[in-house]
């Protein structure tokens, strides 16, 4: 028994010795993941946006220890329409008197319900240096982010029945084009920021005395900054029956400006068109766009049929050859 009392005497600074160096070791490697070493934020620009409109989520992953393969993860969302903005963001930040290096993605949020928008789900994920023996002395982490809440206003009464377009910004345009024979092609172009491009109203041209008709509008978004800016451009070839003056009315777009909380018109002017005799086309004589496409449609069957011929011809001389 002496022994063994004795054997377990040496043996305990041996064991405080092996506990202090395990202790050291793993001290570094502890504080490489204490609280505060990585953080994942998540933010919108604003508390509440009316339906349709555009706001902004950032989500963002902070380290100040080395971490690698960073990838961010969009929120899920039901009731609304999520766009990413440009590219990635990497840069240096400080929190709490600490730097870190951050990595940040934005998102653009379009709603499109009324009522309470939950954006929950997002994440940051990478790998950081092991603690435990592994082959590639690396590990996965994941870290949620918080989630956030965007109240939807619904639409404003002041809208007076027209076409909800909630935007910050909005420039209405038109080039006009005159072509022979007194017909004039007019191309109106919407530019709207902080909206979609499907959000964007239909025009209408009429002229009275005049033919009207409306080519296939082109619709585009593209970012500036991190507002969305929606576009819709559309050509319309007005074609008169006959000679004379025309009037060509003014047009209005009612919206709603988000940055004012008001309706608002934006109008382009009236015109006069001018239309000699010379260059009047006649209503009994069928619509100019209609004899022109008549015109070419002619001249292709007139080309098909020709190289049929041509080919019909050839074949037989290669037969009248070979016998």
């Amino acid at each position: 028994m002496r022994t063994d009392h004795t054997h377990l005497h040496l043996l305990a600074p041996v064991a405080k010795t092996l506990f202090r160096l395990v202790l050291l070791a793993a001290v570094p490697a502890m504080s490489a993941y204490a609280a505060g070493d990585l953080l994942v934020e998540a933010e919108l620009d604003r508390p509440e946006v009316h339906v349709h409109a555009q706001a902004v989520y950032r989500l963002r992953f902070l380290h100040a220890v080395d971490v690698r393969d960073v990838q961010l993860a969009a929120p899920a969302l039901r009731l609304a329409d999520l766009r990413r903005i440009g590219e990635d963001r990497t840069f240096e930040a400080e929190r709490d008197g600490r730097r870190y290096r951050v990595h940040e993605r934005r998102y653009a949020v379009f709603p499109f319900a009324s009522g309470t928008l939950e954006l929950a789900g997002a994440y940051a994920m990478g790998r950081v240096p092991s603690n435990a023996a592994r082959p590639d002395g690396w590990r996965a982490i994941r870290i949620d982010a918080p989630a956030r809440t965007l109240t939807v206003l619904p639409v404003d009464i002041q809208a007076d029945g027209a076409p909800w377009l909630p935007a910050s910004a909005l420039k209405l345009t038109e080039q006009w084009t005159t072509v022979e024979n007194g017909v004039h092609r007019r191309t109106l172009r919407i530019e709207a920021t902080g909206v979609e491009a499907a959000q964007l109203p239909e025009l209408e041209v009429k002229v009275d005395g005049m033919g009207v008709l409306p080519g296939q509008p082109r619709l585009q978004n593209y970012f500036s900054g991190e507002r969305n800016v929606a576009v819709r451009e559309q050509t319309f070839v007005i074609m008169p029956a006959d000679s004379g003056l025309f009037t060509v009315p003014p047009l209005q777009l009612r919206w709603w400006n988000v940055a004012t909380g008001k309706a608002e018109t934006s109008a382009l002017p009236g015109r006069t068109l001018h239309v000699g005799e010379a260059a009047s086309v006649p209503a009994a004589s069928g619509t100019w766009l209609k004899r022109i496409a008549f015109g070419h449609l002619s001249a292709i069957l007139l080309l098909a049929c020709g190289g049929v011929l041509l080919a019909l011809m050839r074949r037989r001389r290669k037969r009248t050859r070979e016998g």
